[in-house]
């Protein structure tokens, strides 16, 4: 089987060369192996997703294991076609790249896709992590309408109730990014 791209190796690859071929070649490799500062960190980004869905009442978790992309992409097609309010890590395969996309909501006859990050403010790096979502929404044949990326407030601003509510609205169009 050839080697699927995905966003993740997407993202690594536009950060490194290096990581790319590693995570494509040697994904076992020791130096792969996230260290407890980095398990810490994957562990705050699941729980930021989590805090997230709270702000898309009656969307739809797509809860399969992450291998298991036919599936995925299966079911994704179903709760769209079904009509469900929001899609948590909506599944799409295209130009033999997968990506699951944190929040995909129905807008304006086409659909809003929301990238969820646990920082507290847009950074660039963010950017290719959108350009390869859209492009591969797009050749899924799925109208992208509208890009946000969304946020943790920062601490100094944020609302006991209300942690994670920012957001920064992306152009769909990123050339520079899209694969």
């Amino acid at each position: 089987m050839p080697h699927r791209l995905s966003k993740s190796r997407y993202t690594a690859g536009v950060q490194c060369h290096k990581l790319l071929w590693w995570k494509v070649h040697e994904p076992l490799a020791l130096e792969l192996q996230p260290d407890k500062v980095l398990q810490d960190r994957f562990d705050q980004g699941s729980q930021v997703g989590t805090l997230a869905r709270d702000r898309f009442p009656g969307g739809v978790l797509i809860d399969l294991p992450h291998h298991a992309v036919n599936e995925r992409v299966k079911l994704t097609r179903k709760l769209i076609d079904e009509g469900a309010p929001a899609i948590f890590e909506a599944s799409f395969l295209a130009d033999n790249t997968f990506v699951a996309v944190d929040v995909l909501t129905p807008q304006d006859g086409g659909f809003h896709l929301t990238e969820v990050k646990s920082s507290s403010c847009q950074k660039e790096e963010h950017l290719p992590d959108v350009a390869v979502q859209i492009h591969v929404l797009e050749q899924s044949g799925i109208h992208i309408t509208g890009v946000d990326v969304m946020h943790l407030k920062s601490p100094a601003r944020a609302s006991p109730n209300v942690r994670y509510a920012q957001t920064a609205q992306t152009p769909p169009q990123t050339p520079s990014f899209r694969p």
